[in-house]
């Protein structure tokens, strides 16, 4: 027992000391601000990333950047039955983000991410299914998105 606390400080120590700091916390150093969005394509999906954008916002109107989002969803089939029923389903759902100041594009890049599943009887919990992987997906992207912005502009 001695040991597991000897090397749990030791790890507490080597963590404090190295800087380490998380992704998110970064919101102090970042010198722009999105002043417009341009939302186009699947308004769920768009309005969930845009309210992740929201929370790295400076107060800097020098650096004003306008971000356009593009985004789709596709539920498609990917393996079926004998007779022709659906057994595994795969959700896909893709984002291309523009960042563009003064109308002109400066960053573009696509995010995507999907993930198959397995049918159920239910249809109900189904439908709550797809809906939680949808989530899954969309935290997914809105994570990519994030450190993207925070590294690269």
């Amino acid at each position: 027992m001695k040991i597991a606390k000897l090397i749990l400080i030791l790890f507490l120590c080597g963590i404090a000391s190295c800087g380490y700091k998380p992704i998110y916390s970064n919101k102090g150093s970042v010198n722009y601000s999105i002043t417009e969005y341009d939302l186009k394509g699947d308004s769920i999906i768009n309005k969930k990333i845009v309210s992740l954008v929201k929370s790295i916002d400076a107060d800097n109107l020098t650096n004003s950047y306008t971000l356009e989002l593009i985004s789709d969803k596709s539920i498609e089939t990917v393996s079926k039955d004998s007779e022709g029923n659906a057994n595994i389903f795969r959700t896909t759902i893709n984002v291309e983000l523009s960042l563009m100041k003064d109308e002109k594009i400066i960053i573009t890049k696509k995010f995507n991410s999907n993930f198959a599943y397995n049918n159920t009887k239910n249809k109900f919990d189904l439908s709550q299914y797809q809906m939680n992987v949808e989530n899954n997906l969309i935290e997914k992207i809105g994570d990519e998105i994030l450190i993207f912005l925070i590294s690269k502009v």
